[in-house]
This record gives structure tokens, C-alpha cells and sequence, in this order.
């Protein structure tokens, strides 16, 4: 029950975070899910009741974040690399 109730807090929170990414790199709208699914895992670690939820919902969203943060420096690393080539 406990993985049910992290699903239905975590997918409405990535579907919200990667929908902000139209314009985004690869890397960076990968490392968003990613981060967003392993800070709702770590988030279910913590806490009992209501105050569960909201560890999930915080590691969700800090998760989001700096998954999308390191995507975004790879994706950058990516384009200066290939503009050294060009």
C-alpha cells in the first residue's frame, strides 16, 4: 500500500516538473525524472502519516530539481563540446 500511495504522489509531480522542459536538453529532462522518482523513493523513508506525504512530495521536488540542475550542466557540457567541432 505504502509503494501505491508513493506512486500516486510522485507521478502528478513529474508529470508537472517534466512538462516545464519543452525546450529542454535530453539529459536534462532525464536527470528530472530520475531525480524526481529517487527523491519520492528516499521522501517514503521518512516520517509516519501526513507527514510521510509531505516527505515524499519534498523529495519529489528537490529531487526534480537537482536532477534537472545536473542534466542541464551535461547537456551544456554536451553543446560546448560540439561546438569546439564544428
Amino acid at each position: 500500500m505504502k509503494l501505491r500511495k508513493t506512486a500516486i504522489l510522485l507521478v502528478p509531480t513529474v508529470i508537472l516538473a517534466v512538462s516545464g522542459c519543452q525546450s529542454a536538453g535530453v539529459k536534462e529532462t532525464a536527470g528530472t525524472v530520475l531525480g524526481a522518482a529517487v527523491g519520492g523513493v528516499l521522501g517514503s523513508k521518512v516520517g509516519k502519516g501526513t507527514g510521510n506525504d509531505i516527505a515524499i512530495g519534498a523529495g519529489t521536488l528537490a529531487g526534480a530539481f537537482v536532477g534537472k540542475e545536473i542534466g542541464r550542466s551535461l547537456d551544456n557540457a554536451d553543446r560546448a563540446v560540439g561546438q569546439r567541432f564544428e
